[in-house]
């Protein structure tokens, strides 16, 4: 039981919000509306911006760590699928552990 909690924590250090949070449906409309009227230089937002070159710079490092954890996921980034699973295998534990959380 104490290699599947390793295993199932080493996998929850990977996620981040952005792999779970529903997309933003209204931003991305937003956005088709410009690349269809040909607009290319249209205002982004800074703060995602600036999330997305950090989020792109850990995936480089994970990369080039030793002992990474991003192979076990099969796309590279957690999908929801694989939170499911997770989330599966930690019921799995608790209640083989007899612990019940409400």
């Amino acid at each position: 039981m104490v290699i599947e909690v390793r295993d199932i924590a080493s996998q929850l250090v990977n996620i981040r919000f952005t792999d779970i949070a529903p997309r933003d449906l209204e931003a991305v409309e937003h956005a088709r509306q410009h690349l269809q009227a040909g607009e290319t230089d249209f205002e982004v937002n800074e703060e995602v911006a600036e999330k997305r070159k950090m989020e792109g710079l850990e995936d480089m490092l994970s990369q080039l760590t030793a002992g990474s954890n991003r192979g076990q996921f099969e796309s590279g980034r957690p999908t929801i699928e694989d939170i499911r699973l997770l989330k599966t295998r930690l019921e799995v534990l608790t209640q083989r552990l007899g612990l019940s959380f409400g």
